[in-house]
């Protein structure tokens, strides 16, 4: 029985650094927001994921990226995505972008049906051909009890040198249940209407709470795809440790 925080960040690290070893990143979504922030808060996330899918036109892939950000007021938080790469098969891994991402809190916990926040992102590639982008949208959150609801609705669009005039909305959903704050089963959900795919999945996540305030949010789960726009399965994890 693993009972020191530490321990069960060693293990994540390892899970993350074996299934995710080739890194790839070709814009992960694979994430549902909350709108809440928390004044002075620093944070480091990693996020990764694998695709595996024997048909044409899927084959297999991984992604990493990582992110440093802060929580300057009591509404907004910044967060600098400084390592995102991509790799694709029978090629080496290449340094996809950098992306600098804002989340903006728009009322209180609890202060209307649901909580409301606002995320707005700038993406800047740096691989031939492919075109920078802002992605933009509302970000909501409902606690009833121990459940957890989260939504995403959010519309990227490509912007400056090789810029199209398409615009790619893309949604998130996640339901979890609090057994307690280290174990929060649930399920999330993905839709990306641009390339047809509709992806589902058992997730599991929690809060491993340090001294002097400090915290790790680890989350890990499978997706599979309902439809033959989207990968058969992705795994995918992600970890962020907070403190003050």
């Amino acid at each position: 029985m693993m009972n020191s925080p530490y321990r069960w960040l060693k293990c994540f690290l390892i899970v993350q650094l074996v299934v995710f070893s080739s890194v790839l990143l070709a814009d992960d979504d694979y994430v549902v927001y909350s709108p809440h922030v928390v004044k002075g808060q620093t944070e480091l996330e990693s996020r990764a994921y694998a695709v595996s899918d024997s048909r044409p036109g899927f084959a297999p892939s991984n992604g990493y990226l990582v992110s440093l950000g802060h929580t300057f007021t009591d509404y907004w938080k910044s967060e600098v995505y400084f390592a995102e790469y991509q790799h694709l098969p029978g090629s080496g891994n290449a340094l996809y972008g950098h992306e600098w991402e804002n989340t903006f809190q728009l009322s209180e916990r609890g202060e209307y049906a649901v909580d409301w926040g606002f995320l707005a992102a700038y993406s800047q590639h740096i691989l031939p051909g492919v075109a920078d982008s802002l992605e933009l949208g509302p970000l909501i959150e409902k606690d009833l009890g121990r459940l957890q609801q989260r939504l995403n609705l959010l519309v990227e669009k490509d912007v400056f040198a090789n810029a199209t005039l398409r615009y790619a909305p893309r949604a998130g959903y996640a339901l979890s249940y609090r057994v307690t704050n280290q174990f929060q089963p649930g399920f999330e959900a993905y839709y990306r209407p641009i390339d047809h795919a509709h992806q589902i999945g058992p997730m599991l996540q929690g809060e491993l709470f340090l001294p002097h305030g400090k915290e790790i949010e680890y989350a890990f789960g499978v997706l599979r795809g309902l439809n033959n726009g989207a990968p058969q399965n992705v795994i995918i994890a992600r970890m962020s440790y907070e403190f003050f």
